[in-house]
């Protein structure tokens, strides 16, 4: 890549901001702070200060925060059985937001397409801006229903994102219906599950059926 389309490119990426706060959505919402519970940034109120430092001092003092962490098949297998798929299918991650560079890195080429739902989660568009890639959005329905057609239409250099419960509409797409677009695309598809437990399903064990569907889980949300 030359510099200069280094540069222009890097221009269309705007710095990331977070969400507005509890107190700002209930003022705009004309609502009680309580009312509102923000799950996004996995800000958990609910849970005493003191015991969440009493954890964080419990872990350190249980590992050697010098050395190279090694346990990774310990955590892996833990996973594998809240997921219920094989350890061999599960690739840890520092964050859904690496998960999400990987996976296009992986199949994506500089000039390849990500092609997501709209609306929907802001770091896919700002991960295809990073890496070079075209970013093509389909509109959800007027119903927030996914467009099945229009997502299940192939091409070679594409990989589509489906965010499964959907950020920020907050509706689980029907099971029979993200299965049909898994089912008629010839190209990796990944399904983003990060509030996979405030959903009613979860294809996690799906990934046994379809070699071109990748599910991505995360701790950030529920845990």
């Amino acid at each position: 890549m030359k510099l200069r389309s280094f540069i222009d490119g890097s221009l269309a990426i705007r710095p990331y901001r977070p969400g507005i706060s509890a107190k700002v959505l209930a003022e705009q919402l004309k609502i009680p702070s309580g009312d509102v519970l923000k799950l996004n940034a996995n800000e958990n109120l609910f849970l005493p200060q003191s015991f969440m430092k009493r954890v964080l001092v419990e872990a350190a003092e249980e590992s050697d925060p010098r050395l190279y962490p090694e346990d990774r098949e310990t955590l892996r297998e833990a996973i594998s059985r809240y997921v219920g798929v094989d350890p061999s299918q599960i690739v840890i991650t520092a964050s859904g937001d690496q998960g999400i560079n990987l996976v296009l890195t992986a199949f994506l080429g500089a000039g390849g397409v990500l092609r997501t739902i709209s609306p929907t989660f802001s770091m896919y568009r700002r991960t295809a801006l990073t890496l070079g890639l075209d970013y093509n959005e389909v509109s959800l329905n007027n119903d927030l229903s996914l467009d099945v057609k229009s997502l299940s239409s192939n091409r070679d250099d594409l990989l589509t994102v489906i965010c499964n419960p959907n950020n920020p509409t907050a509706n689980q797409f029907p099971r029979d219906d993200v299965l049909t677009v898994v089912d008629t695309l010839d190209t990796p598809i990944l399904v983003d599950e990060a509030y996979s437990e405030f959903g009613g399903y979860s294809l996690a064990q799906e990934t046994r059926n379809y070699e071109n569907l990748v599910v991505l889980r995360t701790f950030s949300k529920a845990f």
